[in-house]
């Protein structure tokens, strides 16, 4: 049996492992951090989540003082109750399952080159904004990574129903994909409100040949939008994020959010127009061309409804980004099939990982060194706490790339010690006060 599975998955499976362990460890040197230590505590009463009824009294003031993204805190708060380790292994998988959910779409109708996916895990590594705030950060990863995931799955039926004609037929098929609908659409802004528009252009073409549309994707469009709509039921929602609907702000926003997709998805759109280009001169399938200018469009939605907002955070860009790196890898598999020879991908696969090597060494340095200082920090607590000093004063901890988790964030006001984070952090270590001091 053994003997006829093919090399190339053995080699797809390795790489896979690859990924896993190096993101693994990336987890395990990311410690809690600034809203880390907020979801630990109930919004309700301010008490240590402890059970599942905690988690559901805390989201219910969490609607009307926060924003509505009650799917992903929940998930975040449920991490809050279990050992800290847990989280890494499963965040390490929640990002091996992106990088796959990717390579899937990419590969359809075509055999497995090893070098696509170490192509989408390096083009992953190398441009994904804020790549330790969106994948390694508990509170960041939980609201950010695993929104690209929900909305990989809520589109896979869409994709299979498309290229072959194939629905969801099981009932229990079709009560996952409804229950998932419903997630994903109640899981984020950005990701959400691009992924519902990329449903419905995947619906498109039935509907221009008058074909016939299964009512199971009508349906699970509608849960998907019911469940965006949960998100602005939220009193806090447009209180909070909402941008002021006057043309002289939504003019100055569309220049920002344009110069932003510019700074971080510049690089992959070239790479894009490009690919384009060979795949119309290779005259590659209609189907496969048309998929990965549904993913850019995505790409384009997840940017451009940031207009809206009052305020766009580089980590607010990884809708923007993941769809755009799933239309590159959509163009790049024809591409990368001209290479038959299993050597050859291997030889390709091996070049591209080069390449990012430098990279990897500077982002692992940096993750480990905020780790190094974070912990030190850590230790500096407790032994203030042992010797009963309950006012601590830390050196302020900063990051040098946008690997590390910090790089972006507050660790810690040097003003005074009763705000956030300071006053959720000094709770969790259980003294009275700390106060960042800034370090010569």
């Amino acid at each position: 049996m053994l003997k006829n599975k093919s090399p190339k998955k053995y080699m797809l499976a390795g790489i896979y492992c690859g990924i896993f362990a190096l993101l693994l460890v990336c987890n395990m040197l990311t410690p809690y951090l600034v809203d880390d230590f907020r979801y630990m505590f109930s919004f309700y009463d301010g008490e240590r989540i402890e059970s599942l009824w905690d988690i559901v009294m805390s989201m219910r003031v969490h609607r009307y003082h926060m924003n509505g993204r009650i799917v992903a805190h929940t998930i975040v708060q449920l991490f809050a109750m279990l050992p800290a380790g847990v989280f890494d292994i499963v965040n390490a998988l929640v990002y091996v399952l992106q990088i796959g959910l990717l390579h899937k779409i990419a590969r359809w109708h075509e055999s497995v080159n090893p070098a696509v996916p170490v192509a989408l895990f390096c083009g992953a590594w190398v441009c994904c904004p804020a790549f330790g705030q969106v994948n390694l950060w508990q509170d960041g990863a939980c609201n950010y990574l695993w929104s690209i995931v929900f909305a990989l799955l809520y589109l896979l039926p869409y994709i299979r129903a498309y290229l072959d004609g194939e629905n969801v037929k099981t009932v229990y098929g079709k009560a996952m994909w409804l229950g998932i609908a419903f997630l994903m659409g109640a899981y984020s802004e950005t990701v959400s409100a691009a992924a519902i528009f990329m449903s419905m252009l995947l619906l498109l073409p039935a509907l221009v040949r008058k074909q016939k549309t299964n009512p199971i994707s009508w349906a699970a469009l509608g849960m998907a939008f019911l469940g965006y709509v949960f998100i602005y039921t939220a009193p806090a929602q447009w209180r909070e994020k909402g941008a002021e609907m006057k043309f002289s702000v939504l003019f100055e926003n569309f220049l920002n959010v344009t110069a932003m997709y510019w700074k971080w998805m510049g690089f992959l759109a070239v790479v894009f127009l490009l690919l384009l280009a060979v795949n119309i001169i290779r005259k590659t399938e209609s189907k496969r061309m048309y998929l990965a200018l549904v993913f850019f469009a995505g790409s384009l939605a997840a940017n451009y409804i940031m207009m809206f907002a009052s305020y766009y955070t580089t980590r607010s860009a990884i809708g923007a980004f993941a769809f755009l790196l799933g239309a590159d890898g959509i163009l790049l598999y024809p591409v990368m099939q001209k290479v038959a020879k299993a050597k050859t991908q291997v030889l390709v696969s091996v070049l591209i990982l080069l390449m990012t090597v430098p990279f990897l060494i500077q982002g692992m340095k940096d993750i480990s060194s905020t780790c190094r200082a974070v912990r030190r920090n850590e230790q500096t607590i407790y032994d203030c706490a042992e010797k009963g000093v309950a006012h601590v004063e830390l050196p302020v901890v900063t990051a040098a790339t946008k690997y590390s988790a910090l790089d972006g964030l507050k660790y810690l006001d040097t003003e005074t010690p009763d705000i956030w984070p300071n006053k959720y952090m000094a709770t969790y270590y259980g003294v009275e006060t700390i106060l960042g001091v800034e370090a010569e």
